[in-house]
């Protein structure tokens, strides 16, 4: 122990409080001796013990480091994946949708050029009639005219 106490010093508190003298060779000195012995003793083991939580401590706090490391790699991967799923599911969902309006938006065009194509045939037919007609009629005036 690095702070001992001075025999001396021992002494001189006795005379002090106790109000008697006791010399070096005093069988109650005994008693300061063991009790130093034991108190270095103690203070030995508690170091060793003290060395020994502190190594355990380490090496548990290393261990919850690693653990909570893997845990939180699993969770942000958990939610990474998570995310992921939900984008694609919403992805998925628009691209329905846009597929879905784009379809309605084809099948609008068709019907309106279908419509304005048959439309167009008809102009076309009275057209094609209306020059038979006339070529006709030219035809019958030329034969008229001759004859």
């Amino acid at each position: 122990m690095t702070n001992k106490i001075d025999i001396e010093d021992i002494i001189q508190q006795i005379a002090k409080v106790h109000h008697i003298s006791v010399n070096k060779d005093d069988p109650i000195l005994i008693l300061h001796t063991l009790n130093n012995l034991l108190l270095e003793h103690a203070a030995a083991t508690q170091t060793e013990q003290l060395q020994l939580f502190n190594e355990t401590l380490q090496l548990r706090l290393k261990q919850f480091s690693e653990e909570s490391s893997k845990t939180a790699e699993k969770l942000i991967t958990a939610g990474l994946n998570t995310s992921r799923r939900n984008i694609d599911a919403a992805t998925n969902e628009q691209l329905e949708k846009l597929q879905a309006v784009t379809d309605r938006a084809v099948a609008d065009i068709a019907n309106t050029i279908q419509s304005e194509t048959s439309r167009l045939v008809k102009a076309s037919k009275s057209a094609f009639y209306a020059s038979i007609l006339a070529f006709a009629s030219v035809v019958i005036m030329i034969v008229i005219a001759i004859i």
